[in-house]
């Protein structure tokens, strides 16, 4: 890509200082270019590594498919962390946050939905 702008410089065809924009140019999209590849090397790296978490979560919920009780094994292997935030009281009705993260895939988020009545 350089070689015929330089050949042009060297023969005189082209002023130096043309040369001189083109090679920066050049160096700046070179640089443009590097940069993509990083960024793109580093979404396809995050990429994997969630299919892995996603495969390995997913072979534990196979692995539990068909239970009649929890146990505190199942718990162990699902859940890797509990947080529970303090209390707060407002209008004498109590509220706390619990954020559950599960091995693999992080924080579990619940519909803020109310659950509804069954009806028979």
């Amino acid at each position: 890509m350089i070689r015929k702008p330089y050949e042009n410089n060297v023969s005189g065809k082209l002023s130096d200082k043309h040369f001189d924009i083109i090679l920066k140019d050049y160096e700046k999209e070179q640089m443009a270019l590097e940069k993509s590849i990083e960024h793109s090397k580093s979404i396809l790296k995050n990429f994997e590594e969630d299919s892995i978490r996603a495969d390995k979560f997913i072979s534990l919920v196979k692995k539990y498919t068909d239970f009649s009780e929890l146990t505190t094994p199942m718990i162990n292997e699902f859940v890797d962390k509990i947080l529970v935030h303090e209390g707060k009281w407002d209008n004498y009705e109590r509220t706390q946050e619990v954020e559950i993260y599960l091995n693999f895939i992080g924080k579990f988020e619940l519909s803020q939905e109310e659950p509804k009545e069954l009806t028979q």
